[in-house]
C-alpha cells in the first residue's frame, strides 16, 4: 500500500505516526532520500517495508501553494492508494522557480537559508511566515516575494491558499484517491498566534474527507503549549492520529 503525506515542518517525520497507528503488522523497514543532493537539510522521505510504503514531501517553511504543487508532482508520477495532507497557514505565499535557475538562485540565496526544496524541475521558496517577521538580512529574491504580502493584514493571502486547498481536494476526488486533511491550526478558532483565519469554510470546498480537529488545537487542548506556539511535536502528533483514527480513511482502499 502506498501512502502520500505532504505538509509543512509540522509534517516532518510525521508518516510514522500513520505507520504506527494503522500498520499492525511490522517487518524491516528501508528508508532514502531521493532528492537529498539538493537538499541536504530536508529532503524528501521514502519508507517502505513488506506492507507500506510511506512518501512525505513535507518542508519547512511550506505554504498550501507548495503542498499543492507537490501532489499534483506527485500524482503524475504514481497513483498512492491513501493522501494525507496537513494544510499549512494561510498567509505564506510560496514562490516557483524554473530548475534552469538553480546555480544563480544557488548563489544569491539557497545557500543562506534551507527553507526551500528542489525538486526535478523546480525550485520551491518556502519563507513561510519568517520573512513576513524579519526584514533584516534577507536575499533579493526575499525582498521580492516580501511584495505578494501584506505587512498588516494576515489575512490578505486567504483567498489564494484556500484555492491551493481546493485545487487538491478537487483532484482527489477526480482520481477516486482515499484520502484525509486537516490544516495545522484551526483556521476558524485558531487557539494560538495564527498565520490567517476564517469566520466560515467556503461551501466549495469539501470538507467530507476532514479531520474533525487540528494537531495544534488538539495540542494545546490536551495542555501542551509548543514554545513556538507552531509545532506540536511527533508524540502529540501520533496522540492525535490515535484519537481520531476512526476518521482516517487510510485502510479503505
Amino acid at each position: 500500500m502506498k501512502v502520500l503525506f505532504i505538509g509543512c515542518s509540522n509534517g516532518l517525520g510525521m508518516h510514522y505516526a500513520l505507520k504506527q497507528v494503522f500498520q499492525k503488522t511490522q517487518s524491516k523497514e528501508t528508508k532514502f532520500f531521493p532528492n537529498k543532493d539538493k537538499n541536504p537539510h530536508y529532503p524528501d522521505e521514502i519508507l517502505f517495508d513488506d506492507y507500506f510504503t510511506f512518501i512525505n514531501l513535507s518542508a519547512p517553511g511550506a505554504g498550501n501553494r507548495y503542498i499543492k504543487n507537490r501532489l499534483f508532482e506527485a500524482l503524475e508520477k504514481h497513483k498512492p492508494n491513501y493522501v494525507y495532507l496537513q494544510f499549512s497557514g494561510l498567509y505564506r505565499n510560496d514562490l516557483i522557480l524554473d530548475i534552469e535557475n538553480y546555480e544563480t538562485v544557488y548563489r544569491e540565496y539557497l545557500q543562506k537559508n534551507i527553507c526551500f526544496k528542489v525538486t526535478d524541475d523546480k525550485i520551491y521558496i518556502l519563507p513561510g511566515n519568517f520573512i513576513v517577521g524579519n526584514k533584516n538580512n534577507i536575499g533579493n529574491i526575499d525582498k521580492i516575494n516580501l511584495l505578494s504580502y501584506s505587512i498588516n493584514n494576515f489575512n490578505y493571502n486567504n483567498n489564494q491558499s484556500l484555492q491551493e486547498i481546493f485545487s487538491s481536494l478537487s483532484i482527489l476526488d477526480k482520481l477516486n484517491i482515499s484520502y484525509n486533511w486537516t490544516t495545522y491550526y484551526d483556521y476558524i478558532n485558531p487557539l494560538m498566534e495564527n498565520e490567517g483565519f476564517i469566520e466560515k469554510w467556503p461551501s466549495w470546498i469539501n470538507l467530507d474527507k476532514k479531520i474533525s480537529d487540528s494537531p495544534l488545537n488538539y495540542c494545546v487542548r490536551n495542555g501542551h503549549i509548543p514554545d513556538d506556539k507552531i509545532h506540536f511535536g511527533y508524540d502529540m502528533f501520533l496522540k492525535f492520529v490515535d484519537h481520531y483514527k476512526k476518521e482516517f480513511t487510510i485502510l479503505n482502499r
